[in-house]
């Protein structure tokens, strides 16, 4: 089963959001580029919430697969 592009981006920017990331941004790489069709920037507030913010989004993403 494929998982559209803007279904990863939206499941991405939920997880970003409960972990309290700001100034969540896309930008559409669609026709722009071969590697990506999106990239996602979000701010967080401190070192140490970008690293628990990476694990949260990581965990969370191997759980929906």
């Amino acid at each position: 089963m494929k998982i559209s592009n803007s279904s990863i981006s939206n499941n991405i920017l939920s997880i970003l959001d409960n972990a309290k990331a700001e100034n969540l941004k896309i930008i559409d790489l669609k026709n722009k580029s071969s590697i990506a069709d999106s990239f996602i920037i979000a701010t967080c507030r401190s070192s140490k919430h970008a690293d628990s913010t990476a694990d949260e989004l990581i965990r969370c993403l191997k759980k929906i697969g």
